[in-house]
């Protein structure tokens, strides 16, 4: 069976737990072929970005023209954004209905929950969320926009994922350094299952439980002096699998 298409719009981290890379594990993880069209090429450990070099919007435009005019795309996530300019890029393919069940996962702040871009990135970001079915800002990042401008809003606070609806996805919290991806494999974990032809209920539901486990999995790994990544292949777990059966 031919797998469903899902592509990610994000930043690269060569650590390899977050940004694109995670996304690209998790949709595997999920028996989806990932798509990819790069926002920013980062230098960074596990314990700081020591730098990162956005890409221009033409260049992020002529990748998704190439993507999206060879592949039937059936879902799309964003990650990093970091300019105005990208942000405006991808607000012009939703309008045009080319990035069907998009989720945005706004990458505004830093771990201590300071802004790293600029104002008018955060004003861009208001006229994409219209066009998603699901936006995932950290408690952090959920102060900066208008997230009633989103069809639906997943907010972090103190460990549990929200719904705008005021329904909360829950899960044990467990103690553990190894955080690193957390948030780009929940997005992209709906983001495959939407692909999948999942509900957004269900897939919400299944990506925090596969979040959850992946958290679990890589509770005793030493990968980088810093928070390291989770295991989003379920490594530790290998009879687990999606409800699709991974494809």
């Amino acid at each position: 069976m031919t797998p469903p298409v899902a592509l990610t719009i994000a930043g690269s981290d060569p650590i390899g737990g977050a940004g694109m890379q995670a996304d690209l594990r998790t949709f595997a993880a999920f028996g989806v072929h990932g798509a990819t069209a790069l926002t920013a090429v980062t230098a960074q450990t596990t314990q700081t970005v020591n730098a990162f070099w956005p890409v221009e919007p033409a260049q992020l435009q002529a990748q998704l023209e190439g993507v999206l005019s060879d592949l039937e795309v059936v879902a799309v996530k964003t990650g990093l954004l970091p300019s105005a300019g990208l942000v405006d890029v991808v607000t012009a393919y939703a309008e045009s209905g080319r990035l069907p069940n998009l989720v945005v996962d706004p990458v505004l702040v830093n771990r201590t929950g300071q802004p790293f871009v600029q104002d008018s990135t955060i004003a861009a970001y208001e006229r994409l969320l219209p066009h998603a079915v699901l936006a995932t800002p950290n408690r952090f990042e959920a102060e900066l926009i208008d997230l009633s401008l989103a069809a639906v809003s997943v907010v972090t606070n103190q460990g549990h994922d929200t719904v705008s609806d005021g329904s909360e996805l829950r899960a044990d919290q467990i103690t553990t350094s190894n955080t690193r991806g957390t948030g780009d494999t929940f997005s992209a974990g709906v983001t495959a299952r939407l692909a999948s032809g999942d509900s957004l209920t269900v897939a919400l539901a299944t990506a925090k439980s596969w979040v959850t486990t992946s958290i679990e999995g890589a509770v005793d790994w030493q990968l980088g002096a810093g928070p390291g990544p989770i295991d989003q292949m379920h490594w530790e777990y290998p009879d687990e699998v999606p409800s699709n059966g991974g494809r």
